[in-house]
């Protein structure tokens, strides 16, 4: 049985000037309970747009990893019209799944809503 240790995540959004026509409170909330095995990040105020993306940046040790296929860790954006979780767009994906690390770099995000860094076993 593998000892799974206290998951760290570290998130970081990169917002452009002017990218936002209006003002706003923002606000990122993570919740690790919604999505099992995954990291769920929602920022809000839901529904601003960007007239460019904003860029998401996760840095997540101690994950169980094992039976993950590194190729399919990425962050989705969750679609409620379409009750899908949508792939997004990013820089890069760096997956050590022996040492149970993931670091998604530039994913870019179009509007504040709910995103997750995911995979399938």
């Amino acid at each position: 049985m593998k000892v799974i240790k206290n998951v760290e995540a570290k998130l970081t959004l990169k917002m452009f000037s002017e990218t936002i026509r209006e003002d706003a409170e923002l606000v990122m909330s993570l919740d690790d309970q919604i999505l099992v095995a995954n990291v769920d990040v929602t920022f809000s105020p839901d529904g601003i747009t960007f007239s460019s993306p904003a860029l998401l940046n996760i840095e997540a040790k101690n994950l169980d990893l094992s039976g993950i296929d590194a190729d399919h860790i990425n962050v989705y954006y969750d679609n409620p019209e379409t009750g899908e979780w949508e792939l997004m767009n990013s820089y890069d994906v760096i997956v050590k799944v022996d040492e149970g690390y993931v670091k998604i770099m530039d994913a870019e995000l179009p509007h504040f809503s709910r995103y997750a860094f995911a995979w399938s076993r």
